[in-house]
Parts: structure tokens; sequence; C-alpha cells
């Protein structure tokens, strides 16, 4: 009998493990590690294929980011996973498009990122989609024309609360928008403030 053929199909985890977007590349990076040790080989066509993980930690900045996909990009790996932040998605795009590596965003959502090329797949919903989802539920569930819409005071944030503001407005919903800087841990005073807003 004829012993398969094996072959190992290296794919890169690109993901912020450090820094202010760690939290949610954690995550990430547990569901696909989780993954990995549910399926970790297939075999097609009497040729096995074992998947090895390249999990690195891009940071939190764009530069941090921009740096580990160059290095992720010279590791001889078919795909790349990543990364969950959007703003980060978008900064290392064209590095994979230029070494010919396609990326699966797991958790990125902007809308912009599968516009970029044929190279970028995403498995979630989009930011326009979500937002429309949000909005209907909010109005529905609880019947009201006002939303208190509180974000981080940062690029992202603001995108993200600014789109919820056009979905919520669009049916009829008005909103009362309030920011708060990256680390703050005291909400009482924005909950006082979403009260008398009604």
């Amino acid at each position: 009998k004829d012993k398969p053929v094996v072959h190992t199909v290296r794919i890169g985890v690109l993901e912020p493990l450090t820094g202010s977007a760690a939290a949610i590349g954690r995550r990430e990076m547990l569901g696909v590690r989780y993954a990995n040790s549910l399926v970790n080989s297939l075999t097609i066509n009497k040729e096995a294929y074992e998947i090895e993980l390249l999990p690195v930690d891009c940071g939190s900045t764009v530069d941090s980011a921009r740096q580990a996909a160059e290095a992720l990009a010279q590791q001889d790996v078919s795909v790349v996973i990543g990364v969950s932040d959007s703003t980060l998605s978008l900064a290392v795009g064209e590095i994979f498009e230029a070494n010919g590596i396609a990326v699966i965003g797991a958790g990125c959502s902007d809308d912009a990122i599968t516009r970029e090329g044929n190279y970028y797949f995403r498995l979630c919903a989009t930011d326009g989609q979500e937002n429309a989802v949000l909005a209907d539920f909010a109005l529905e569930r609880f019947g009201g024309g006002v939303a208190y819409v509180v974000s981080v005071d940062d690029e992202e944030g603001r995108t993200l609360a600014e789109r919820f503001r056009l979905a919520f407005e669009a049916r009829g919903g008005s909103v009362f928008y309030d920011t708060v800087r990256p680390g703050t841990t005291d909400f009482a005073p924005y909950l006082e403030r979403a009260k008398s807003a009604g």
C-alpha cells in the first residue's frame, strides 16, 4: 500500500498580543490555536498535509504591525490569519499582497479591508452589516428613539460610533454621543449622562 506523501502547510497568525489591542488579539489567537488542535492535518488524493502555525505578535501600532508582517512574509507561509484590529489589518495588507500571500481576517470588520484587493478575505460581518443589525436591535428591543453611544477616543472608536449613529438615525432614531479616553475604567459619569439624556 502506498504511503501518502506528507507536506507541511505553514499558516502565519498575526495578532496584537501586546499593547492596547492585546485583549482582542489574544482571544483571536486562542481561537486559531483551538481550531488547529481540532484539525491539524488533512489528506487529499493520498497526500497528507500537516498544518503548522507560526504565531507572531504584531503589537498594537501600525509600525509594529508592518514590521511583524514584513518578517512573517519571509517565513514561507501559505496564508496568514489576522489581524483582529481593522486599523492594523489595513496597514499590513499591501505587504502580504506584494508577497503573494492571502490573508484571512477572522475579526477585522472594517468594510475597506476586503475592498483592498483579491488577496484579503474575512470570516466576520463588516462594520456596516454589524451597525445595521445593532441599530435594528436597539430600536426593536428597546423601542426607544434615543441611543447613548460611548466610544474610545481614537480613530477606530470614533469611526465605529459614527457608523452606528448613521445607521440608527437612518431608522428614525437619534444619538447622544460621548467619548472616553483609552484606559478609562470609571464609567459612572457616563451612565449618569445616559440617564439624563433619556
